[in-house]
């Protein structure tokens, strides 16, 4: 990790200190401190502010020695990862958001490229439990953006989040992770490592400082970002109830165009994307899709769908692999669509396996992997 301190040159030592201090403030309103930057530098703000301007909550709290210990053990992070500090009144901060008036964070903390803001990127997100068919086409689709050079913005939360930002690291891609917590601290705790690999081939951001926690409330915050750092949002798979839903209804709001991979009648899980489409989300089964909606035709062109993989060359082999599913089936089941024994279509599964071209889960049951012609990227895991 980087030890050299790595900050908007906008921001002097003072500087950073004092716009740490007023991310920091509680009851200092978001639009407050866009409104107050948008006038004086923040150590003008905390030195000339009145009560009136910060609120009687922050003006109270602004010398307490807490806030002056949660912003050292912040700018010791900052300083630790290389942590880039952007705030709205800098020449680096996303032009995507700028226009978000209310909605817009006033600061930002990022670790990694944050030339990644003017790349061209689409949010893939999803359940958090997901199922088999859903990993499947998160994998694919993922690593078909990375193949043609898309940047994949999700979440990093467990499911379809996780494999959506592996899966793009994997394909030789590259991927933004939008954060609930600070950007130094690994939630969920499980994607760690994934964590610190974007952090190296691609960007972390949050609105929250280094060091703090990931609260519940910090999730529709995120939500909003992930919605309206890209061109479009995909969603792979959620229920009636999901929080995609909201990272949807940002999109809407604002124009950014919605697609949904429709899903079983009747699963619990392909409720929320199936009704998504009920209210005119765009039906996808391929990026092509995507691809055309968006007019990203100046694309490289990557295999995807039924087009992800040679046909196994051995007629034994392929017999089983044309009755794998991307939703897990029993070898027993796999063996009576393909007329072979169990014995048999097992051992042509192992050989399937370790193709790379089905997945094993437990309790002997195999599920179709699709993935797509990529350069060799690494692999996370």
């Amino acid at each position: 990790m980087s030890s050299r301190r790595n900050i908007d040159p906008e921001l002097d030592e003072a500087g950073l200190r004092a716009i740490l201090k007023l991310r920091m403030l509680p009851g200092l309103a978001d639009q407050s401190l866009k409104f107050l930057l948008s006038r004086h530098p923040p150590t003008s703000i905390l030195e000339n502010a009145t009560m009136r301007e910060l609120g009687e909550k922050a003006w109270r709290a602004r010398n307490a020695r807490a806030l002056a210990d949660r912003v050292e053990r912040a700018l010791h992070m900052i300083e630790k990862l290389g942590v880039q500090v952007i705030t709205i009144r800098s020449q680096g901060y996303p032009q995507q958001l700028r226009h978000l008036e209310d909605f817009a964070p006033p600061v930002l903390f990022c670790r990694g490229r944050t030339e990644l803001f003017s790349a061209r990127s689409l949010a893939l997100v999803g359940a958090r439990d997901s199922t088999e068919y859903g990993d499947s086409v998160a994998e694919m689709f993922a690593c078909d953006l990375a193949a043609r050079g898309v940047v994949v913005i999700s979440g990093l939360a467990r499911g379809i989040d996780g494999i959506a930002h592996r899966s793009a690291i994997d394909g030789g891609g590259t991927t933004i992770a939008v954060l609930g917590c600070g950007v130094d601290v690994h939630y969920p705790p499980r994607n760690a490592r994934l964590q610190e690999c974007i952090a190296e081939q691609g960007l972390l951001i949050s609105e929250f400082a280094p060091g703090d926690p990931a609260y519940p409330a910090n999730f529709p915050r995120r939500n909003r970002l992930i919605a309206l750092l890209g061109s479009g949002v995909l969603v792979i798979e959620a229920g009636p109830k999901s929080g995609t839903r909201k990272t949807v209804d940002w999109a809407l709001n604002y124009g950014i165009p919605v697609f949904a991979v429709p899903g079983p009648i009747g699963r619990y899980e392909s409720q929320g994307t199936n009704e998504i489409i009920q209210d005119g989300g765009k039906l996808v089964i391929s990026i092509r899709d995507v691809v055309d909606e968006l007019n990203w035709h100046d694309l490289p062109a990557a295999a995807s769908g039924d087009d992800a993989h040679v046909a196994p060359s051995d007629s034994a082999t392929n017999s089983v692999y044309d009755q794998v599913r991307l939703t897990a089936s029993h070898v027993d089941v796999i063996a009576r669509r393909c007329g072979l024994s169990v014995p048999e279509t097992l051992m042509q599964l192992m050989h399937l396996e370790l193709d790379g071209m089905v997945r094993q889960h437990p309790g002997k049951r195999f599920s179709r992997r699709i993935t797509v012609s990529k350069p060799a990227g690494r692999q996370v895991e």
